[in-house]
């Protein structure tokens, strides 16, 4: 009965210890354009580029940074798939170091467009990969059928 008890209990450690070690899926939440920015930094930090996929303009309509950004997640199954090359780690390597400390701050400014449609302004900081430490920049989203894309910075 005691070996019994013992093994119960070294099971119920580990299981305990498992649940902890066990990383909580991040939630993009496209109705806040807030979360939409700090979801790039979330993907900087932790490696997750995924997460970028479906954050570009859904129309296609968003700058070539911001689809830069986006084009992560197709250039990380790329590299799962065939390997990731010296040039795919420096991409990476580029991302994360702008991105990783980044953080938003202020309030979102919101104003609609010449074409009528909603565009959130995001105000952030990161480090700059042409050499400034820290640079503050904006993030432009637009909203399309209630959810925020990223569209130009």
């Amino acid at each position: 009965m005691k070996k019994f008890v013992i093994i119960l209990l070294i099971i119920l450690s580990n299981l305990v210890l498992f649940s902890q070690n066990q990383e909580t899926k991040y939630k993009i939440d496209q109705t806040d354009p807030n979360n939409v920015v700090n979801t790039i930094f979330y993907a900087a930090r932790t490696g997750d580029y995924l997460l970028l996929e479906n954050l570009c303009d859904s129309l296609g309509e968003g700058d070539g940074d911001t689809k830069r950004i986006c084009m992560l997640s197709n250039l990380k199954k790329q590299a799962d798939e065939y390997g990731e090359t010296e040039e795919i780690k420096e991409t990476f390597e580029k991302f994360r170091n702008c991105f990783k400390s980044a953080s938003s701050f202020g309030k979102v400014q919101y104003e609609i467009s010449g074409s009528g449609n909603e565009i959130a302004k995001v105000s952030f900081i990161f480090n700059h990969q042409e050499g400034e430490s820290r640079s503050s920049e904006v993030m432009k989203l637009i909203k399309r059928d209630g959810k925020w894309y990223l569209y130009s910075f």
